[in-house]
């Protein structure tokens, strides 16, 4: 079966959004930068959250189940090599 692009008609819209990208002065290296911002932000732990996925979570079994991967409450959700 394939999607003609009348089956897509009214299905796909665009969401304009603000982002706030924050800069930070260091006086390290970049690649220092990027080791410490990944030792004190880890990354998704994405076993737990498939297996929490899995049922049927209210807000707050999501809330708990971040706390222990998030302990600035930040998570990183992938990472990009910019060098």
């Amino acid at each position: 079966m394939t999607i003609r692009d009348h089956d897509l008609a009214g299905a796909v819209s665009t969401v304009r959004y603000e982002v706030h990208r924050l800069s930070i002065a260091t006086s390290l290296t970049y690649d220092e930068t990027v080791r410490r911002y990944e030792q004190a932000v880890p990354a998704l732990d994405e076993a737990r959250f498939t297996a929490l996925a899995a049922g049927r979570p209210t807000w707050d079994d999501i809330r708990i189940a971040t706390a222990p991967n998030a302990p600035h409450d930040f998570i990183r959700y992938w990472r990009g090599d910019f060098t």
